[in-house]
């Protein structure tokens, strides 16, 4: 319980953002009990790296305990469970990121499996219809083929997104730019409700931050940390969906845009990724194939640092971490090279959960051992 008192007491420090934080954490120490107990040591951090409200509030390391347990248990009256780093559920690919949050507010489940596979989808606010049709045929099929929807809960392509997901069956994770108790915009607390049933609702501000314009790069930095590519459907030349794209490239993820007309300001952000290298995305086919080169490359790197600390290698088949070997292995037994078979009939065949074998021949396809023949019919890759 302690360090999620520290962790949700150095959240609550006013004026230290994740820049100013990795700063301290990395002088100090790895824990946020470092920070709160450096007392005289802070004094070389003045100035630019603590701003007076931060030094204000370190000075006061009891006071600010205290005010985190009050944090933590108005986060559990709302249901929401708070996840440090240290915990076994604090999502895998976030973890990986230069300043993930010391502690997160998650109402709903984070499955360390499925959202192991995760790409976002964003763009415009102000979407076009078209932005919107691409949005939803996008997330329908990532949803249908096991990939976790990652946006941010905003009106437009984000809402888009998460709609479709939520209606293909699939699992959805939004990230708030305010607390858990402000969710924005209002008229969105239904559809955050629905997500939290079927994915989760995330938040690193306090439960009751208004959404003020400067959380919003903050959250876009989650959104690309908990995914394995970002995908921009519509987007202006100056928008938070292009700083979206940019973190995930800063953190080695794929970006990947949807192209559009030439004159059409919504697309100039878009057209303008593409122009500079980012992947052409036509369908959810184009994703998972960018996503399958990326799983290539860190799997890849992986092993060679396994090989050189001594470790021994994942004993997975298909060496996509998360995976369930035993129900691929099944869902391989089941196919063939010439007969396509829907997801119910190899549900029924490998005895398998629904869940997991959507979820498993997301990976097989990843992997490249398996493809789809039409929607959710597969067969073995020759």
């Amino acid at each position: 319980m302690s360090d999620s008192i520290d962790a949700m007491a150095l959240n609550l420090v006013p004026g230290l953002g994740p820049a100013r934080r990795r700063v301290l954490l990395e002088a100090l120490g790895p824990e946020p009990g470092a920070i709160l107990d450096a007392g005289a040591r802070l004094g070389q951090f003045a100035g630019s790296v603590l701003p007076a409200p931060a030094r204000a509030a370190l000075a006061d390391p009891a006071g600010l305990r205290r005010l985190a347990v009050r944090e933590l248990e108005a986060a559990s009256r709302l249901g929401v469970q708070s996840l440090t780093l240290a915990a076994p559920d604090y999502p895998s690919l976030l973890r990986e990121i230069v300043d993930p949050p010391p502690i997160i507010g998650v109402r709903g489940t984070i499955s360390a499996e499925a959202d192991a596979c995760a790409v976002a989808i964003v763009g415009a606010r102000r979407a076009s219809h078209y932005g919107l049709r691409v949005a939803r045929m996008l997330a329908t099929g990532l949803a249908r083929s096991g990939v976790t929807v990652i946006s941010g809960l905003a009106r437009g392509i984000d809402a888009a997104a998460h709609r479709a997901a939520l209606d293909a069956g699939g699992r959805t994770l939004a990230v708030l730019g305010s607390g858990h108790g402000r969710v924005y915009p209002a008229e969105h607390r239904r559809l955050a409700q629905e997500i939290a049933d079927q994915g989760a609702v995330l938040s690193e501000f306090p439960i009751d931050a208004p959404p003020r314009a400067h959380h919003f790069p903050i959250r876009n930095r989650l959104v690309a940390g908990l995914s394995l590519g970002v995908v921009v459907v519509e987007a202006a030349r100056r928008s938070g969906a292009l700083i979206t794209a940019r973190l995930a490239m800063e953190e080695g993820r794929e970006v990947g845009a949807v192209p559009g007309p030439v004159d059409e300001p919504r697309s100039e952000g878009t057209n303008a990724l593409l122009a500079d290298g980012a992947v052409l995305v036509r369908s959810a086919d184009d994703v998972v194939d960018a996503i399958r080169e990326l799983r290539e490359v860190r799997d890849a790197r992986a092993a060679e640092e396994k090989a050189e600390e001594g470790l021994p290698l994942s004993p997975c088949p298909s060496g996509l971490p998360g995976s369930d070997v035993q129900v691929e292995q099944a869902l391989l037994e089941c196919l063939s090279c010439s007969h396509p078979l829907h997801v119910a009939e190899l549900t029924q065949l490998s005895q398998c959960a629904g869940p997991l074998v959507v979820h498993s021949l997301m990976m097989l396809r990843l992997a490249g051992r398996v493809r789809e023949e039409g929607p959710d019919h597969y067969v073995l890759e020759s």
